[in-house]
């Protein structure tokens, strides 16, 4: 059945049943979907398959997954200015708002101050039209506990109503 699953920490927190009509036209963005994110994000990634449970608890061991699934978009946040460049294909994105790097999982991670920061990537043949896919991120929030952060990673439309994303605020 389709379905959505949430990991935390390589860890099954939620699942949800639910179908993706429709969001095949709206852009990929980062750290704004119905909200701004506040936090640091950093490693994000889009696998156009399903990973498996054991393949995203292997999400958090270096190198990262490549064997078995097909990583389609890699966003490491080492140098980024008014551009954002995919790691393993050609899905760059805008950078919007101030927007800075700092210390992230990895070397260096996005800065997003929950006031009109985020990232875009355009719409690309190989992270649209996925049937199957996965979106995987790292991500740090002084909000957590308060459970008001925002938009993390996903494609939705301008108020966040048509969509697929992870706002966990």
């Amino acid at each position: 059945p389709d379905g959505m699953k949430l990991f935390v920490n390589g860890n099954l927190a939620s699942q949800k049943a639910s179908s993706i009509d429709s969001i095949n036209a709206l852009n990929f963005k980062i750290g704004k979907q119905s909200s701004y994110f506040n936090g640091k994000i950093d490693e994000v990634r889009i696998y156009n398959k399903v990973l498996s449970a054991e393949e995203i608890a292997g999400l958090n061991l270096p190198p990262p997954l490549k064997s078995g699934a097909q990583l389609v978009a890699h966003y490491t946040f080492e140098e980024m200015d008014t551009t954002l460049e995919d790691q393993v294909g050609n899905h760059d994105c805008k950078v919007y708002g101030d927007t800075v790097t700092g210390e992230g999982k990895t070397g260096k991670g996005a800065f997003f101050d929950g006031d009109g920061d985020y990232i875009e990537c355009q719409q690309s043949a190989a992270v649209n039209n996925l049937k199957s896919f996965t979106y995987a991120a790292w991500i740090r929030s002084p909000n957590y506990a308060l459970n008001t952060y925002g938009g993390i990673i996903g494609k939705s439309d301008f108020w966040g109503l048509k969509g697929l994303y992870l706002d966990l605020g």
